[in-house]
Formats: C-alpha cells, structure tokens, sequence
C-alpha cells in the first residue's frame, strides 16, 4: 500500500507540523510539473511544492510564509530497478502501487498455489523439478528457492504487444509478494521481475521476448551472497526487486 501526502514544516525550526492526503494522484502530470529524477520513477522521494505546482492541489490551502510544503510518500515497499526497467516504466507511465490489472485465468492459478514449506525452503506448490534437500548454509536455502520459485507470464499472453509480458510479471509479483506476507508473518521475501523484449541480430531472431517472476526469503546471514547492489550488472534484462518493509 502506498500513501501520497503533502507534508509541510515550520520554515524557523524545521519541524514537521502537518500532513494532508492527496485524494488524486497523476503520476504522469507529477512527473511533468516536478523536478522527478530519472532514479526516482515512482515518485518515492520528496519534492518541494512552490507557487509553480500549486493548481495540482486545488483543496489545499498553502500558507509560503509560515510553511514549507514537500510532496511525500511512505509505501511498505521498498523497490529497486535497473536503467532498462526504470526506461519501460517510464515509458508505460506505470505506478507500481497504484495500478492493478487482471491476470488470464490460468496465471492466476500459479500465483494462487499453495505454498509447500520443506526443509525451511519455500516455493508454490508443483513448481520445481527436484526434491528439496536439507541445506547446509543458509545461501544454498536462498539459491534454491531463487531458482525454484521462477515461472514466466509471457506463456499467458495471446498477442504480439511484448510489453503485456512485462505488465503481468509486475502483477503477480505484487500478489505474490501479498500472499507471502499474509501466509509468512515472521519472514521477509524479495520478488524478482525480470523482462526483455525479442532481440534481432542481423534480421535474425537472437532471444525471445519473455518475462520471469521468481522470490526468495531473505535470510540476514545470506545478503553478502544472494543480494545484488547494483541492479544494473543484468545488462540485457530489465529488472525490478521489491520487499516488504
């Protein structure tokens, strides 16, 4: 869930007085009228609200000389991409909380499968070719699921607009990563979107468009291994990770 507000403070002390809900949010108009960096896709950070942005809140009252207004937005995700997803993105103007989009039904079978717990590993229920072993170290626990979790959205869609691969891939990450929350309380997964468009070389098919949702939970004595700091290391792919706060 995310929630958009104008925080405002004291321009003296510099204390937070106030916060005031936005009742609509564009993100295509925010993105036009603020300075929004390129990093910033979603709108996550904070931007000051002057006299050249007002009309966008037409129900809010601005005091300038006693306040300092800032657009604001506490989400319980947190999210991270790369270039080539931060470029899709922008290109289908899509707000990662907001939008919600129907799955064809039988995708959203696979993101409502049970979930099978063994050896402290999960995955969705009929996924995975091998019997789960006992790991010796946390990592390996993470690799597995890494790998075992994996199924591809692009397999549901009738069409040639690849971007619909990249639309449910997002989809199912979120009710996945919904449904985890729910059913796992005490854990914290991270969600993997992955996407890429049908490559040509030379006239020539190289790769095929697909996209691919895969988790894993996050185990503290495993991030040195598993955890990727820059994003942008998946050169060809476009590539977004999410976790519940």
């Amino acid at each position: 869930m995310r929630q958009r507000q104008i925080d405002y403070y004291d321009k003296i002390t510099d204390k937070l007085i106030g916060e005031i809900d936005i009742e609509s949010f564009d993100l295509d108009l925010i993105k036009k009228r603020f300075p929004i960096s390129t990093k910033d896709p979603f709108v996550f950070n904070p931007y000051q609200i002057d006299l050249s942005n007002i009309d966008l809140f037409p129900n809010v009252v601005f005091d300038f000389k006693r306040y300092d207004y800032y657009l604001a937005c506490y989400s319980d995700y947190s999210i991270r991409t790369n270039k080539n997803m931060d470029l899709y993105l922008e290109k289908l103007g899509y707000d990662f909380g907001d939008n919600k989009i129907n799955l064809p039904v039988d995708l959203e079978k696979i993101v409502s499968r049970n979930f099978l717990t063994t050896n402290d590993c999960v995955t969705l229920k009929g996924f995975g070719h091998r019997i789960n072993p006992r790991f010796d170290t946390e990592f390996d626990k993470c690799d597995w699921e890494y790998n075992e979790t994996h199924f591809h959205p692009d397999s549901f869609v009738h069409g040639d607009d690849e971007i619909e691969y990249l639309k449910l891939a997002l989809e199912c990450g979120k009710r996945l990563s919904y449904r985890l929350s729910k059913r796992f309380k005490n854990d914290k997964f991270r969600i993997q979107i992955s996407f890429m468009e049908t490559q040509l070389e030379k006239g020539e098919i190289e790769a095929y468009g697909s996209s691919t949702v895969r988790f894993y939970k996050i185990r503290p004595e495993a991030e040195d291994g598993i955890y990727i700091t820059d994003l942008d290391v998946y050169e060809g792919d476009a590539v977004l990770e999410f976790e519940k706060i």
